[in-house]
């Protein structure tokens, strides 16, 4: 019988319909797993969703399988198909990391909302993390959603991780607000970019390295992956003025060039707002100056980097350019002795990247603006355009007298 009450007084289920269904789909038997139902009526209904989710293809047998073991190959399969960079394979890693460690005996089955919120309270506690937009909890869910979209309908009913899910996990009071980006104000960038001219023009070429990289970011707002991989080629004149056309950006944790640009197929390029004429001189300097000290220490720059790392010989030597923590360390410390009060916000490369982002915005053309930068004009407009640090008393001084 497929529906039968269960009158082991020993059993858990004691009183309850047992259904166990195992209906012919294409010549096969479907085994699927036994339920319980509280009611006769209850199990009638249960028996016919459980034949026709067999005869709709309903993967029974995934659904009894373990979470980490069925997140782990799912993982490893989309390694195999190359369907990610390393450093998004880093990430997805640490995700199924996180998994084994909170989700010990969890069936696909099981994994309901109130399983999924009690991991990711469970991560949030035990790492007294930020709970916000962009934040690894933020992340962790966005990529289990991701994994259980693609059961969907196959072995699941539907996804345990909802759309804005940190909203939906997280009560209000427990979220944090994301940091703004520092802009620079005019007074701000003049004086960082002089004492870069005066430190480039006093130190030894190969202390000069991460100031001149620091320099050009000043001036173009490119990410520091682009700056890393720019080469005295990447040098070219777009109507009359000096820019970069770059096709390339470096990746740290990989030690190695991507060959493209963030999100973009190999062989795409774009150009960088204009440097100033200054610049351009004081690259074209450093150039037969680092070349002559790249022979004098029998070092190698094969792909004929810019910001080859001259301090650290081992690195040179591998052709590895400067690294990221250099530029922001210089970049920390240069702030501190001109007197930049961000007011507790980082000070980044990408400081210097969202400051001529809204320098950018004073030209009124968002698109040359994104494009040039090498967003979209919504992420441009989002992440990159934000209030010029010049207060705004004259603009309610003009709003008072309306």
């Amino acid at each position: 019988m497929t529906i039968s009450l269960v009158q082991n007084k020993n059993s858990k289920h004691f009183g309850e319909y047992r259904i166990r269904v195992q209906p012919m789909v294409n010549g096969s038997k479907i085994h699927v797993p036994v339920e319980y139902a509280t009611t006769k009526r209850k199990a009638e209904k249960l028996e016919q969703k459980l034949i026709t989710k067999a005869k709709a293809g309903f993967n029974f047998a995934g659904a009894n399988e373990f979470l980490t073991d069925s997140f782990s190959k799912w993982v490893d399969h989309q390694i195999e198909l190359d369907r990610w960079s390393y450093t998004t394979e880093q990430s997805w890693r640490f995700t199924e990391k996180m998994v084994k460690h909170y989700c010990k005996g969890l069936r696909i089955k099981q994994c309901d909302e109130d399983a999924i919120r009690k991991f990711i309270h469970d991560y949030v506690n035990e790492h007294h993390t930020t709970v916000s937009a962009h934040s690894t909890a933020d992340k962790l869910l966005q990529q289990l959603r991701t994994y259980f979209l693609t059961l969907e309908g196959v072995t699941i009913k539907k996804s345990p991780v909802p759309k804005k899910a940190l909203d939906y996990f997280f009560r209000r009071d427990r979220q944090s607000v994301i940091k703004d980006k520092y802009v620079m104000t005019d007074d701000e960038l003049r004086a960082f970019q002089k004492y870069l001219k005066n430190s480039i023009e006093k130190l030894p070429v190969q202390h000069t390295v991460v100031q001149l990289a620091l320099l050009v970011e000043s001036e173009t707002g490119m990410r520091p992956q682009e700056i890393q991989a720019l080469k005295f080629s990447n040098i070219v004149q777009d109507e009359g003025h000096w820019v970069f056309k770059i096709s390339d950006s470096y990746s740290e944790p990989s030690k190695k060039f991507n060959g493209h640009l963030k999100s973009r197929k190999i062989g795409e390029w774009r150009l960088t707002p204009p440097i100033t004429n200054d610049l351009y001189n004081m690259i074209m300097i450093f150039k037969d100056k680092q070349k002559a000290f790249v022979q004098s220490k029998l070092l190698n720059n094969p792909k004929n980097l810019i910001f080859l790392s001259l301090l650290d010989f081992r690195l040179a030597k591998l052709g590895n350019p400067i690294t990221q923590r250099s530029m922001n360390d210089a970049l920390k410390n240069i702030c501190n002795k001109i007197g930049v009060q961000s007011n507790g916000l980082p000070l980044t490369c990408y400081t210097l990247r969202t400051t001529t982002g809204t320098r950018l915005a004073r030209l009124g053309d968002y698109s040359y603006a994104s494009n040039r930068l090498g967003n979209s004009l919504a992420v441009y407009m989002r992440y990159y355009v934000k209030p010029l640090n010049r207060g705004y008393g004259q603009l309610m001084d003009q709003y008072l007298k309306l």
